[in-house]
């Protein structure tokens, strides 16, 4: 495989970057990194704002999301919802303290989003897109292939 495919399918360019980004934002609010990815996740997500949408999106452990999700209601950043059908299913929302943490966090999400696509044009993003999503689809199927045998 060619090495810049290579790059970008591990991330490992992406999570320097995001590092790198988040560290101020982490400094200035006392958080870790696991934080504000949850942060950002449950500030756009909709109702798929469970512990077990984190975890898919992310591939968290669920001791890790436990722990941030405890790390983030005691800042009262987020509070704990129970399902009106399921009591043992919980959904997070985010609160109003959280509001000027998520406008940081979103706004330099926006920013290496730029940085990322500078130059790619919005042909190219839908293509990307495209492609990435035949990628992951190939990806979860040989993974559930290896899983069967």
């Amino acid at each position: 495989m060619e090495r810049s495919m290579e790059i970008l399918l591990h991330g490992n360019h992406f999570k320097q970057l995001l590092s790198g980004r988040i560290t101020p934002i982490r400094e200035k609010y006392g958080l870790r990194k696991i934080d504000i990815e949850i942060l950002h996740y449950l500030h756009g997500c909709g109702d798929r704002d469970t512990s077990r949408d984190i975890r898919e999106k992310y591939e968290f452990t669920k001791g890790h999301i436990s722990q941030s999700v405890e790390r983030l209601q005691s800042m009262n950043l987020l509070q704990g919802v129970p399902d009106e059908r399921d009591r043992r299913c919980v959904h997070f929302k985010l609160t109003r303290e959280a509001d000027v943490l998520v406008e940081d966090i979103s706004k330099m999400w926006t920013e290496m989003t730029a940085i990322i696509f500078e130059g790619v044009t919005e042909e190219e993003k839908r293509l990307l897109r495209e492609v990435a999503i035949k990628i992951a689809r190939n990806m979860e199927q040989a993974i559930e292939n290896q899983t069967v045998k």
